[in-house]
């Protein structure tokens, strides 16, 4: 074999090689490709402790506060139509608490009255803010969120109004 025979077959080898390696890369990329996709489309699940930014469209019609607690819904849902009842039915006139707030999707269903804010057609701070599934509430301190999750269930309103009396106690014993 001579010296051109030997180069032009060390240099196939070296061909080889270098497609073996640059397959690799790209195996390895599509990989991290595909676990990121995966990260990206799951929903952000909103956790205490967590800063959140209410959509500009939101935020505009919130009313002034330390505390909000947040209730996203639709006119259909007749659970969150029950969980807007039993909530405001908790408020106390006498207690400092978080301005009871619901966000509705389209248009409201009939609501009670004080001690409920009611904020209609708020489709954009649905899809900003992640919320699928409903009832939905948030309770928020100086945009810190203290609770949030579904409150579909008796259960899962009475776990949230224990945490908003012991944010409100909190406060009040702050400030007083």
């Amino acid at each position: 074999m001579g010296i051109e025979a030997a180069a032009i077959l060390l240099s196939w080898i070296a061909i080889v090689i270098l497609a073996g390696a640059v397959a690799a890369c790209v195996r390895a990329l599509r990989f991290q490709e595909a676990r990121l996709l995966q990260v990206l489309s799951q929903p952000r699940r909103l956790s205490p402790g967590d800063r959140m930014m209410l959509p500009r469209p939101l935020a505009g019609h919130l009313p002034p506060g330390d505390s909000i607690l947040l209730l996203f819904g639709t006119a259909e849902c007749g659970s969150c139509r029950e969980a807007l009842r039993n909530l405001a039915a908790r408020y106390d006139a006498g207690r400092k608490l978080p301005h009871l707030v619901a966000a509705f999707r389209g248009p409201a269903p009939d609501v009670p009255g004080p001690p409920v804010t009611v904020v209609t057609h708020q489709a954009q701070a649905f899809e900003e803010l992640n919320i699928g599934l409903l009832p939905f509430a948030v309770l928020l301190r100086d945009d810190e969120v203290v609770a949030a999750g579904a409150v579909g269930s008796e259960q899962s309103i009475d776990e949230l109004w224990r945490t908003v009396e012991r944010t409100s106690d909190r406060e009040a014993s702050a400030h007083g």
